[in-house]
């Protein structure tokens, strides 16, 4: 009905039908043994007509980071579109939090922020990369936040983050044995 009310979803039940959510993150994180990564968050919102993508790449960390780096890239990048900048606003997001679907193809991040059970595992603990649960948790005053796994490249959206992380991770590469050779920076470890 178009004349109705916008009312906030029962995200607990529906999130399955990602567009009932305020935005959905389809995040990705690419990583391989030469200690190049990089993270990548396409974002949508038919309430508020928005769409986005985000990457970012890194030398030094691990997979797993860059995954998470992903979501919390996506989280700010939110912020960013809603042009939600300051204190007072954040006060009004925190009165009414917006909901974020987030699905994302890495099982133990999504079971550690939604402490969900995978495969008859018990839920994950958020021990790891304390940091970046910090970082989270900050996010979580203004967000409801709700986590699903889907396999790799399940959906076109998920899949545009999927290539955008691996392209920025060697483009970084790429960039850095350039300094390498350049002589700015004497060894690539």
């Amino acid at each position: 009905m178009p004349n109705q009310p916008y009312q906030k979803p029962d995200f607990r039940r529906t999130w399955a039908t990602p567009e009932k959510f305020d935005f959905q993150i389809y995040t990705d994180g690419a990583g391989y043994t030469d200690n190049f990564a990089g993270c990548a968050v396409t974002g949508v919102s038919k309430r508020f007509s928005k769409f986005f993508q985000r990457a970012t790449a890194f030398w030094g960390i691990e997979t797993d980071r860059a995954e998470f780096e992903g979501v919390l890239l996506g989280l700010h990048t939110i912020l960013n579109v809603m042009g939600i900048e300051n204190v007072p606003q954040h006060r009004m997001l925190q009165a009414e939090p917006m909901t974020v679907l987030v699905i994302s193809d890495r099982e133990d991040l999504v079971g550690s922020m939604s402490g969900e059970n995978f495969n008859s595992k018990p839920p994950y603990e958020r021990r790891a990369n304390k940091d970046l649960w910090a970082r989270f948790a900050w996010y979580e005053q203004y967000f409801q936040i709700i986590a699903a796994h889907r396999e790799r490249n399940t959906n076109p959206l998920q899949g545009a983050s999927d290539r955008l992380a691996s392209e920025v991770r060697v483009m970084m590469k790429n960039y850095v044995e350039i300094l390498h050779a350049d002589g700015v920076i004497k060894s690539i470890n």
